[in-house]
């Protein structure tokens, strides 16, 4: 009897390939570790952070930095300049947040084997839905302002200039911001909304293992994402269809969680 296959399976594995890219090789028989790798071929991630200890005093400074954008919270309209400093820390905090999740990811998918990685971008998941949950009040109480108020702010303030656009969009899509309350949950909930992607990049990247295919020189080379794209360009009709045939088998192997995962990142 056929199995069902999930509507979503193929969905999932089309899209997933179209993103990887192709720079990977297909000389070498088997995939590299990381170490062997040309440097002139890896993420330069030191040009983020120097180093993890860099990393690491950013990442502590993140929690202090919303604290004190907290303490904000109900005083956005006592001042022009209240509000200018709130702005800035929150810019401030959103550029470093962004440094700090982009190093911890990318390291992560450096090797996705690797635990202290898979645990650096955990860490920085969670610090970030906190980091969100305690500024969220920032664009409600802007919205709760008389509009003269917000208008008369911008005004006195030349500093606010640069906020124009931000402001005008802010009011356009008012009736769908909430509550600080109810913006407050939705921030502490995107970590929740992380999971199935996570569970799918660590089955995918991490877990999966491909088997070996033959290239155009009649070389048994072991098949992965990158490498497929370049075995599904070959001439050789009989390059492609191997190719073809062992990554999807591969992956139907796996089709039920894999179309699960799809289907939590469709619903959250």
């Amino acid at each position: 009897m056929r199995k069902n296959q999930s509507p979503f399976f193929a969905l999932l594995v089309g899209a997933m390939l179209f993103s990887c890219t192709s720079g990977e090789s297909a000389e070498a028989s088997k995939l590299p570790p990381r170490n062997e790798v040309p440097t002139e071929s890896r993420w330069k991630l030191e040009d983020i952070y120097a180093s993890d200890d860099a990393w690491k005093s950013d990442f502590d400074r993140l929690k202090p930095m919303a604290a004190q954008i907290a303490a904000y919270q109900g005083k956005l309209d006592t001042s022009a300049s209240a509000l200018l400093e709130c702005l800035t820390l929150r810019d401030e905090l959103g550029i470093t947040s962004g440094k700090v999740f982009a190093y911890a990811r990318m390291r992560r998918d450096e090797d996705t084997a690797n635990s202290n990685y898979q645990a650096m971008t955990s860490r920085t998941e969670s610090l970030l839905a906190e980091v969100g949950a305690a500024t969220a009040f920032i664009e409600p109480n802007i919205l709760s302002m008389p509009a003269e108020k917000l208008t008369a702010f911008r005004q006195s303030e030349p500093k606010l200039a640069p906020y124009a656009f931000y402001f005008e969009n802010l009011l356009r899509q008012q009736k769908h911001v909430l509550s600080p309350a109810e913006e407050a949950l939705l921030s502490k909930m995107s970590e929740v909304g992380q999971s199935s992607e996570n569970i799918f990049t660590m089955l995918a990247r991490a877990d999966m293992k491909f088997p070996e295919v033959k290239d155009d020189k009649g070389n048994m080379v072991q098949l992965s994402e990158g490498r497929y794209r370049t075995f599904v360009m070959s001439p050789n009709r009989s390059v492609r269809q191997e190719a073809f045939q062992k990554l999807f088998a591969t992956y139907a192997q796996y089709r039920n969680t894999f179309a699960s995962t799809l289907g939590g990142t469709v619903k959250k």
